[in-house]
């Protein structure tokens, strides 16, 4: 188990070097997720009933902090806490001034699991759009072929930007650096893009997604691979493996490969 963590610029101007640690964490858990590795390391333990226990728990939880208690678990400690300026001793609570919130801090047991984790440096990679498959309709080829005027879907991560800015889209680099913009879209979402392929002449292409990062800059990801327009396209035999895009709760889109049914033979 290992932290991965990166040397960036400060914000703050009264950083006394200019330069702090930034954690790049590897992926995000959902609470499903969490039910689901808990449910999988006990056999004997069924998912609905650890959902039953932890609801239970939060709603206890949620219970002792609005009767004003501090709840201390090996995790966490939490305690309620009053946010806002008060003008004087006899100033008193006021929804519009006022709120109140949960203070989080970590318990005894997560100070001690991370207080001999390994670390390692690694090197700053700015966010950008990371497409990771080509996937052509038409040829239902991953990689290799593009059919002009076919659909293509690309996935990653990343990849939603705004069809209205020009900048920003799905281009296709030409072996001389030529970029076509693909004008027709589909379904453009983080995770996945499906798109109408423009008229592409015979030739080598690069996949390349554009897109606004952080509000701040136009940052481009490419497909690691090389695709061609020109090679005869081809329709899918029977019994063919083929490729079909199935959505996975909370982490976009997975591949899944099926067998296709043989059709009936009329007698």
């Amino acid at each position: 188990m290992t932290v991965d963590y990166v040397i960036v610029k400060s914000p703050l101007a009264s950083h006394p070097t200019g330069h702090a640690a930034r954690v790049k964490t590897k992926h995000t858990i959902t609470f499903e997720e969490l039910v689901d590795e808990v449910a999988n390391r006990n056999t004997t333990v069924a998912k609905s009933e650890v959902l039953s226990v932890l609801e239970d728990l939060f709603e206890t939880v949620e219970e002792a902090l609005q009767d004003g208690d501090t709840v201390v678990t090996p995790h966490t400690v939490l305690r309620p806490s009053i946010q806002g300026n008060f003008d004087s001793a006899t100033d008193e609570f006021d929804p519009q001034r006022h709120k109140i919130v949960v203070r989080i801090s970590p318990g005894k047991r997560l100070r001690h699991a991370m207080r001999d984790v390994d670390v390692r440096k690694v090197e700053w990679d700015p966010p950008h759009p990371r497409p990771l498959t080509w996937y052509d309709v038409a040829t239902a080829t991953q990689y290799g072929p593009i059919t002009p005027g076919g659909d293509g879907h690309i996935i990653g991560a990343g990849l939603r930007f705004d069809p209205d800015d020009p900048r920003q889209g799905v281009f296709f680099i030409a072996a001389d650096g030529t970029a076509t913009r693909a004008e027709q879209m589909v379904l453009n979402t983080p995770g996945l893009l499906t798109l109408h392929n423009p008229m592409l002449p015979a030739g080598s292409y690069r996949i390349e997604v554009r897109a606004l990062v952080n509000n701040h800059e136009v940052r481009a990801g490419q497909i690691d691979a090389v695709m061609t327009v020109g090679a005869k396209t081809r329709r899918r035999a029977i019994g063919e493996r083929k490729v079909t895009m199935r959505p996975r709760r909370g982490k976009g889109f997975l591949m899944a490969s099926q067998e296709d049914a043989a059709p009936e033979v009329q007698r």
